[in-house]
């Protein structure tokens, strides 16, 4: 098992996070998937980004969405910072609850393995 693994095994107990694929071509500070078409303007904002495949170089990177807007079947996820690659099709990431940064999640997961083996 993977952190990545625990990770979203922890989101999906906790009902806080959303798995994502990149339906088109985004740009250094876009995601766009139709993954959550059926969701109104701004519903996102403020959740957590945490990119899971793609370019090496985003993979693992957390980024905060800041906007976000739907035009006919396409959710266009804005997020800050930018990265260094655009996440294109078909790139994946994990969408999380405000409340749940998924740095604090690592850190936890982090302290649970060092409780274990001392």
């Amino acid at each position: 098992m993977t952190r990545e693994d625990l990770r979203v095994a922890i989101g999906r107990l906790l009902g806080v996070v959303k798995l994502v694929e990149a339906d088109a071509n985004g740009s250094t500070t876009t995601l766009l998937t139709d993954d959550l078409a059926i969701t109104g303007t701004d519903d996102w904002n403020g959740k957590w980004l945490v990119f899971t495949s793609g370019q090496s170089n985003i993979d693992g990177q957390i980024r905060q969405i800041t906007d976000s807007s739907v035009s006919s079947n396409q959710t266009t996820l804005t997020f800050y910072p930018a990265v260094t690659y655009a996440p294109v099709s078909p790139a994946t990431a994990e969408i999380w609850d405000q409340e749940y940064d998924p740095a604090h999640i690592h850190e936890l997961i982090k302290q649970a393995v060092r409780d274990v083996t001392g």
